[in-house]
């Protein structure tokens, strides 16, 4: 795969940000009173008095990392609704593929008087960046960032190992305080991205299909590490508000219903009683382990688990996720 090796930290034609003469200070950082007027299009105020940084329309403000791939930056820069956003390769990305590309998005219209969340979302066995952020029946490119804007969240996007046939995806995210360490990095980015008023309270985590994997090994990554809440950049105590399994209530044990999405609840739950687990399924296959059919209970049913069930000639697997992110 073709990478970007830009000789600087970011692409021709990528965000500049405007500095008054003298100042060495970025606009955020500026009295309001100091900015310049930027020369395209600035966002609705969106009810700010006062807003204390401007970005101009579009995903010009998407920048290329160490490891960015063409293919996925390009997929960035073509979703709208962008307001900035990395692409590059996290070090904490672990898993058994080599690709640790990951993909950090910022909305537009995103309101900084209101705690930001930070949302994660693993894509499924044999899935990448590019294909997520993609637009079209499958894709995400036209609906994540306006999901974004109406959750006041920012969005996550890692690289899985794209083919793993064998062990569909076991490893990624495996290992006591291994999506910690994620986080941390995806903070430190958004740092950068973030202006200085930008308050981080929550994460979330979503996984499609073989992706709920990684949903589950990222929560039992923190609770078998005794962590209650996590931090990174400027921020601390965020806690984690919510995971959600698109279509991937897969088991790995004979019996018990899903154990990914058991061990996955399980685990939310020692890190924070009051978070939310959702299940999407297609009923009638593999995902499907009794949530609708009588005579049947499974651990899930006897927790506060969201159900959403769809019929397979309705909605098809690899287009649960569209359907998550456009729901209103």
């Amino acid at each position: 795969m073709d990478r970007l090796r830009p000789s600087s930290p970011v692409l021709p034609g990528a965000l500049t940000v405007p500095v008054r003469p003298g100042s060495t200070s970025p606009p955020f950082l500026q009295p309001p009173t100091q900015l310049f007027t930027p020369a395209g299009p600035t966002l609705p105020k969106a009810g700010l008095s006062a807003p204390s940084f401007a970005f101009l329309e579009g995903s010009q403000g998407i920048v290329a990392g160490a490891g960015a791939s063409a293919t996925a930056l390009r997929a960035a820069r073509a979703m709208p609704g962008v307001q900035a956003g990395w692409v590059g390769r996290l070090e904490h990305n672990r898993h058994s593929g080599n690709d640790q590309e990951a993909a950090i998005l910022v909305p537009q219209g995103l309101d900084y008087r209101r705690p930001v969340q930070v949302m994660y979302y693993f894509h499924g066995w044999n899935g990448a960046v590019s294909k997520a952020l993609a637009s079209g029946s499958e894709g995400l490119g036209d609906v994540l960032m306006d999901w974004g804007r109406r959750h006041n969240a920012v969005v996550v996007v890692p690289q899985g190992p794209a083919r793993d046939v064998f062990s569909h995806q076991p490893s990624w995210m495996k290992g006591p305080g291994q999506f910690d360490h994620l986080n941390r990095e995806v903070l430190g980015h958004l740092t950068t991205l973030l202006p200085a008023q930008a308050q981080l309270q929550s994460v979330a985590l979503a996984g499609h299909s073989a992706g709920g994997l990684a949903v589950k090994n990222s929560l039992e990554s923190l609770s078998g590490s005794g962590m209650t809440s996590l931090q990174g950049g400027r921020w601390s105590s965020l806690q984690v508000a919510g995971a959600t399994f698109l279509d991937a209530t897969y088991s790995d044990e004979a019996g018990v219903g899903s154990s990914r999405a058991n061990h996955a609840h399980r685990a939310l739950k020692a890190l924070n009683p009051q978070a939310t687990f959702e299940v999407l399924y297609l009923t009638g296959t593999a995902t499907d382990k009794g949530y609708t059919q009588t005579g049947q209970t499974s651990y899930l049913e006897t927790t506060d688990t969201r159900f959403q069930a769809f019929a397979p000639h309705k909605l098809s697997h690899g287009a649960v996720p569209r359907h998550f992110f456009a729901r209103p």
